[in-house]
């Protein structure tokens, strides 16, 4: 079985959740990988979990090229910001992270230089403000991306961090509404409806 690295581009997106990926794990040990992974540039550009949970199984993982056709950018996108839940900061450190990225043979230098898209343009793409993204750019310039993805910090304490000013403490985030099941009409329901 080849061993693969994850594409720098796949990459860009949070981890997937440690509960969701043994869920993962539980279906490819019951039915196998049923999508095959995308091979770019000699790295898996979609489908990294899928790959990682049938080599965790000792299974095999069917792949397939990518298709040079396509823009890998855009592909990226389209096959990761839907499938996760994230927040508008991981989404935006992701969005700026992919477009600082540059094929095999180009040089890399910093995001704002080698960006294709505008900042205007990022946060349309991203569904955050223009300041978001320039807050996920000093973020990534600073190296806390790996912060931002992960979800220890919001794009506006890592901006923040990488300024030399304290970060202001995350939101604590609403507690869930638990809805009760409804399962149907209760026995005093049922007699008054009888009755």
């Amino acid at each position: 079985m080849s061993q693969y690295q994850q594409h720098q581009l796949s990459a860009a997106w949070p981890a997937m959740s440690d509960s969701d990926f043994q869920a993962l794990q539980d279906s490819i040990m019951n039915i196998g990988v049923q999508m095959p992974i995308v091979i770019f540039e000699g790295q898996v550009i979609d489908g990294w979990n899928r790959y990682r949970a049938a080599t965790a199984l000792g299974m095999d993982c069917p792949t397939t090229p990518f298709d040079e056709s396509i823009d890998p950018v855009e592909f990226v996108k389209a096959m990761n910001d839907a499938r996760r839940h994230i927040t508008g900061s991981q989404r935006a450190i992701a969005i700026v992270a992919i477009h600082g990225w540059r094929p095999v043979g180009r040089p890399q230098n910093n995001v704002e230089a080698t960006s294709t898209l505008t900042q205007e343009a990022m946060a349309a793409a991203a569904g955050v403000s223009k300041k978001t993204i320039q807050q996920a750019q000093v973020a990534q310039k600073a190296g806390l991306a790996e912060k931002v993805k992960s979800g220890e910090m919001t794009v506006e304490q890592a901006s923040n961090v990488a300024k030399g000013k304290p970060a202001k403490p995350a939101p604590k985030p609403a507690p869930a509404v638990v809805e009760p099941e409804d399962d149907g009409p209760s026995a005093e329901e049922l007699a008054a409806q009888a009755a």
